[in-house]
């Protein structure tokens, strides 16, 4: 059963943070850890964090600015095999995603592995406004194609040891996954079936 670290990068994330940390903690798969990188809020924030600390929860302090460079610091403090991102307002569509995860990644050896994703309205998790879904599966992807990052799983080797460019301040996610995927012997995987829940 391989450790599976998800970044989270979180600054003035009150209230949803609470049920991305909660998104989490309900997932049945063990061996997990969820790495948050926390940048000086004013909204409790910290004191919520520090206060539902658990042995799967590793919480980190920065001064830096910059949601790129709070996750390359989530993925240097890691210590997974597989590596995925939450971001501070979003959860797993179910409690079992990091077990299907995981199983994928056994079953197929691979190298990164994603997924659909749906976003709803930012007040409530069930009204969903947009879906993207994966439609026509194929590893012969086109040159500049990507999936939503927030569904991407990688597994940590030297072959993806790629961080996110820190002089963007958009799209660095774009740039990483592009930096990954031309990448020719990376064994690539699809698991079907919605990720995670993003706020729009």
């Amino acid at each position: 059963m391989k450790k599976i670290s998800i970044i989270t990068a979180v600054k003035n994330g009150m209230p949803y943070v609470k049920e991305s940390l909660n998104s989490f903690n309900l997932q049945d798969y063990e061996n997990k850890e969820l790495v948050i990188i926390c940048t000086k809020s004013e909204d409790g924030t910290e004191e919520f964090l520090n206060n539902n600390l658990n042995k799967n929860i590793k919480l980190f302090h920065t001064n830096q600015n910059g949601i790129y460079k709070a996750i390359n610091e989530g993925l240097k403090k890691s210590t997974g095999e597989i590596i995925g991102i939450l971001h501070s307002d979003d959860v797993f569509y179910s409690n079992k995603i990091l077990s299907y995860i995981s199983e994928k990644f056994e079953n197929e050896k691979s190298d990164l592995c994603y997924g659909d994703i749906v976003y709803c309205k930012r007040n409530d998790l069930l009204n969903i406004v947009r879906v993207w879904k994966e439609k026509s599966y194929s590893k012969n992807l086109p040159k500049y194609w990507t999936p939503p990052h927030t569904s991407v799983f990688i597994k940590r080797s030297e072959k993806t040891n790629i961080f996110y460019d820190e002089n963007y301040k958009i799209s660095s996610d774009t740039k990483y996954l592009l930096q990954l995927l031309k990448k020719n012997d990376l064994n690539i995987s699809y698991l079907p079936g919605f990720i995670t829940v993003m706020r729009a």
